[in-house]
């Protein structure tokens, strides 16, 4: 009879050490595949990123062979715009990837389209005046009916052979 409960008590140590094992070498084998899944997702979020910012990288190159350029973005207000009048560079944060002036629905659907700004809407600074000009007054209407206003010096200089004058 003893042999008997010891053999019981022999299986149910062995079956509580095999459950105890079993589980501690599921859990880790699930948080291992867990962890690589994290990883190559990670590692395909990186490179996403980093083909979105390789259009850019030949910016610096291009901007730093025109001086004029270069002089104007070390200026103290210096802006950078896109066809739509989107600042792509600036000094001032507060202007960076917002547009001078509203754009129209066809320009804004244009831009979302092009993806070059990701899925980010662009807003606009609402400036009203005529942009084209070499020597433009912008002026923000604000809602006390007050009207707040820049001499913009414009200064179209093409970056490319492509680019809009």
């Amino acid at each position: 009879m003893l042999t008997f409960r010891r053999s019981k008590f022999t299986l149910l140590v062995l079956y509580v050490f095999v459950v105890i094992g079993g589980s501690i070498w599921f859990w880790q084998s699930s948080q291992n595949r867990q962890l690589a899944n994290h990883q190559e997702q990670l590692e395909r979020f990186a490179e996403y990123i980093s083909s979105k910012l390789d259009k850019y990288v030949h910016l610096p190159q291009l901007i730093a062979k025109n001086p004029a350029l270069v002089a104007a973005l070390q200026s103290t207000d210096a802006y950078l715009l896109d066809e739509y009048d989107n600042t792509i560079a600036s000094s001032n944060d507060n202007w960076l990837f917002k547009s001078l002036t509203p754009l129209s629905e066809q320009d804004r659907l244009a831009i979302l389209n092009s993806r070059q700004y990701l899925d980010q809407p662009i807003r606009s600074m609402n400036l009203i005046g005529d942009i084209s000009q070499e020597h433009a007054e912008l002026k923000n209407p604000t809602s006390s009916g007050e009207i707040s206003g820049w001499l913009a010096d414009i200064c179209f200089m093409p970056l490319c052979q492509n680019a809009k004058p």
